[in-house]
């Protein structure tokens, strides 16, 4: 298995260094051009999927894509219409309805390749999956506050000592926060187990699998968790220069201009 992921892995490398030298377009357009193969790429490194599922599932996230494409498109407009005068909890209402309706076909196409994974592809991704609950916990352990300030930077610039404080003075949170994220993976992924353990037809393992994710993409924080999160944001806001709410509005931008791409491709 080793050899055989190691060959896939550089096969991989080489198709992405080739098309980063021969593709003429922008790089937003090699990249959302190349989605199919990333997502897969991604997914592969799970749960370590043969040629044929590989192969399959590239066509199927091609044909999501493409009958998805109209979704994107309202997201594009919901971000141009985005206002840091609107509250957080308004502005991810909006955008989590998008997400949960671009999840759930997402989640049937999922589904059928979990539930057809033979033995040594489950080992695998149960090996991953708790080597990756190990390393995020390592990793917020270390720099919890510092990713926390590093998000809000993205969009906002450089964040104030004051704004800071007012992220460190919610640790407690966070760490709850996290917490919560990886006892959620953790029960997902032993029920996924005990799914894929049963004796039943792959079809009705599928079903019982998108449900699962299904509950988890609906029920992902609990609402007064969630809450405080948007007290934090709206805080951040009110205490935002004009530079740094330029800087949040070109952030926006930069998402607007990589759906764009999106819908033109696809």
């Amino acid at each position: 298995m080793t050899d055989c992921h190691n060959s896939k892995m550089m096969k991989k490398i080489l198709i992405l260094v080739s098309l980063t030298f021969l593709t003429a377009c922008s790089f937003k357009g090699l990249i959302i051009g190349n989605l199919p193969y990333l997502v897969t790429a991604r997914i592969d490194k799970k749960i370590f999927l043969n040629s044929d599922q590989e192969s399959q599932l590239k066509k199927d996230l091609e044909r999501y894509f493409k009958v998805n494409k109209e979704k994107i498109k309202k997201i594009e407009s919901d971000l141009k219409s985005m206002k840091l005068e609107t509250s957080a909890s308004q502005n991810y209402e909006e955008l989590r309805i998008h997400y949960i309706d671009l999840a759930g076909p997402f989640v049937v196409i999922l589904s059928r390749y979990l539930a057809r994974l033979d033995f040594e592809q489950q080992t695998y991704m149960f090996k991953q999956a708790g080597k990756d609950n190990k390393k995020f916990s390592k990793r917020y352990a270390e720099k919890g506050q510092e990713r926390v300030i590093d998000r809000f930077e993205r969009f906002f610039g450089e964040l104030t000592d004051d704004q800071k404080k007012l992220i460190s003075e919610d640790k407690a949170f966070f760490e709850t926060l996290h917490n919560l994220w990886i006892k959620r993976r953790v029960t997902l992924q032993g029920k996924l187990k005990v799914i894929l353990s049963e004796k039943t037809m792959p079809g009705l393992k599928a079903v019982k699998i998108q449900e699962l994710f299904m509950d988890y993409v609906l029920n992902s924080t609990d609402p007064s968790i969630r809450q405080k999160g948007f007290v934090l944001f709206d805080n951040i806001v009110k205490t935002s220069s004009n530079k740094q709410k330029e800087k949040f509005y070109e952030a926006i931008n930069q998402l607007d201009d990589w759906l764009k791409v999106f819908y033109e491709t696809y």
